[in-house]
């Protein structure tokens, strides 16, 4: 009966495994994962130190603690499984940055080579905890992004030893494979959402607005928005392709899959130097190093040796042994059964008509649903945040403008920031509240009460601020359409506006509604 179990629980490990030499082995294809990952986590979390205090601290513009409360309000006794996060267990506002010193320390672990299991756990729940924790800053598709490949990467690594480069522990392909049907539904799901979405991913004239309109333009973006339009309605055709029929390649043979891999990656490139799209295009890359095989990354420049790799077998003798087998057996089984299952809703979604980007389908954030940009943007408006020490405005008064480290306000001649793969997550955000008739935003309202408090925690937020020591008597937002400035008058000037309409009126700390976004912390 034993011998039996045995010779059946090693065929199956040894299809869930594969080959570990060859033009199937991937120890060194792991090694660029971790090394990847560890740059995102790196840069992810000096945004989270960074910023962190000022966006979810007791005094930041979306609080963690008050979050949390209403959360176990809410849920009752079953707060923590609805919404998993450690902020349930520490001080949101003492822990935040040293969530960051932790985030970042585990990236420059990673980039080191050295990952197990533990290592990759801790990094993985701080994700979680922001996902589920940091309301509408962590409601983007590169957040959830993460939260799953690092899921997927815990298969990949050995449960103890940290020693990637020496390790002689088997990569599973069954993870490796499940990476790609990640990045198949990131890039297939992006082509079937801009299908769907907008009639100008039909007509081919949807890059002719984008390079202007997007969130955060840079120095490039100008540029790219000066082609003829025949080059923007090629970029719409190579989308087309890169996202709708690239993808298939990555199931084909070894040869297509290193095809499609690279072609992923050149358009990722491509996005990377047309604007500032947070880490976005920069996980995909990460997510591309699966298409590729020991044997074609030791070849790769030249610049990294090429690992001896045992062939490992199955059933080695010893009572020690046969655990650790039918402990690999286990995991790998259940960890297939369950991509099996949780796809099935992100596979729907690729084909129904009502398709949804950007969704999680479990507060774990498993396996989910992707897609960007299935609606252009055709005019780009701005919000401008003006303050005055005027005590009573008036038709005389002067405005003086706060100017955003990277949303364009303030000066038009100022140059586009370039930031990638940073992020800036109010710049970001308020280029969304500006598609928005009036202000409407929680988060907002506090923006507005903390500028007529001058707190420095949000006056840091911002690359230049009007006042000193002295707090704004009122604070008030207007709307501008922007535009990039005529050729004949770049580089002096970048950028032209014209004022649209008010978008909120003057506002001060006597305001009804500031008294209560200035009540809200106690």
């Amino acid at each position: 009966m034993i011998p039996s179990y045995r010779k059946r629980r090693d065929r199956v490990l040894a299809f869930l495994t594969g080959p570990q030499s060859g033009n199937q082995a991937y120890r060194l294809t792991r090694l660029w994962i971790i090394r990847g990952l560890g740059f995102i986590y790196f840069n992810a979390y000096a945004i989270v130190y960074f910023q962190g205090p000022a966006l979810w601290g007791d005094e930041g513009l979306l609080p963690i603690g008050t979050f949390i409360n209403q959360v176990k309000n809410h849920f009752g006794e079953n707060w923590f499984w609805e919404l998993p996060s450690l902020f349930y267990f520490v001080t949101p506002d003492r822990m935040i940055p040293v969530f960051g010193v932790i985030g970042m320390i585990g990236g420059l672990v990673l980039m080191a080579g050295f990952a197990n299991f533990p290592i990759l756990f801790i990094l993985w729940s701080l994700q979680l905890s922001f996902n589920n924790s940091g309301q509408l800053f962590y409601s983007y598709g590169w957040e959830t992004q993460l939260t799953e490949f690092t899921f997927l990467a815990f298969f990949l690594v050995p449960f103890w030893n940290p020693r990637l480069a020496s390790s002689d522990a088997p990569v599973p392909r069954v993870a490796i494979w499940a990476m790609r049907w990640m990045l198949f539904r990131l890039m297939f799901g992006a082509g079937m959402i801009k299908i769907r979405g907008d009639e100008c991913w039909h007509d081919f004239t949807c890059m002719i607005y984008h390079y202007e309109t997007q969130p955060n333009p840079h120095p490039l973006s100008y540029f790219y928005h000066s082609m003829p339009e025949f080059l923007h309605r090629a970029a719409v055709l190579v989308n087309h392709i890169v996202e709708l029929i690239v993808p298939f390649g990555l199931f084909g043979p070894a040869r297509l899959r290193r095809i499609a891999g690279l072609i992923t990656i050149g358009f990722q490139l491509i996005l990377i130097s047309s604007g500032n799209l947070a880490w976005l295009n920069w996980l995909t890359i990460l997510m591309c190093i699966p298409c590729f095989d020991d044997e074609f990354l030791s070849r790769a420049g030249g610049v990294f040796k090429k690992i001896k790799m045992p062939n490992f077998r199955f059933g080695s003798s010893g009572a020690s042994s046969w655990i650790i087998e039918d402990l690999r057996f286990v995991a790998l089984v259940s960890f297939s059964a369950l991509m099996i299952y949780l796809s099935i809703n992100p596979a729907l979604n690729l084909v129904r008509p009502n398709q949804i980007m950007n969704t999680s389908y479990s507060q774990w954030h498993l396996v989910n649903s992707y897609g960007a940009f299935g609606s252009i943007g055709k005019i780009r408006y701005e919000v401008v945040i003006k303050g005055t020490k005027d005590e009573n405005p008036g038709p005389n008064t002067e405005w003086v403008e706060y100017k955003f480290k990277c949303a364009p306000s303030g000066d038009v001649s100022r140059r586009p920031c370039l930031i990638t793969p940073y992020h800036y997550h109010l710049d970001w955000q308020i280029w969304f509240s500006a598609m928005r008739p009036q202000l409407q935003e929680e988060w907002l309202f506090r923006l507005v009460v903390r500028l007529l408090e001058n707190h420095p925690l949000i006056t840091a937020l911002f690359a230049e601020t009007p006042f000193d020591a002295d707090a704004p008597k009122f604070i008030k937002m207007d709307l501008y359409r922007y535009r990039f400035a005529d050729w004949e008058n770049w580089p002096d000037q970048w950028w032209q506006r014209e004022f649209v309409r008010e978008y909120m009126p003057p506002v001060s700390l006597e305001t009804p509604l500031a008294q209560y976004f200035k009540l809200d912390r106690n």
